[in-house]
């Protein structure tokens, strides 16, 4: 039967000599939080992800991957015309750039 130190005494060394600064990393890319629908006050509005200027959303679908069974999966949302489906099905659109 293996036994395991519950307290153990151990020594430590002295500490060695701090390293040079890396490098400075680039910006990361803002994300923005959009509410589709502004007078959407339901419960569980809905709201999409402004990533590098360009709109994701969850959309509930089949894919080429999931042809028979309906999954949520994160999409771009092209420029067209949406209707949310979080409560009030409002009317939002996504204007070409």
């Amino acid at each position: 039967m293996n036994k395991v130190c519950l307290v153990c005494r151990v020594s430590l060394g002295t500490n060695g000599t701090n390293g040079t600064n890396g490098t400075n990393g680039t910006n990361g890319t803002i994300v923005t939080p959009v509410k589709f629908c502004a007078t959407d006050n339901s419960t569980f509005p809905e709201y999409g992800l402004l990533i590098g200027g360009e709109l994701f959303a969850v959309y509930w679908g089949t894919t080429p991957a999931s042809p028979h069974k309906a999954q949520a999966f994160l999409t771009k949302l092209v420029a067209g015309n949406y209707m949310s489906t979080g409560g009030n099905n409002c009317l939002f659109s996504v204007p070409a750039p």
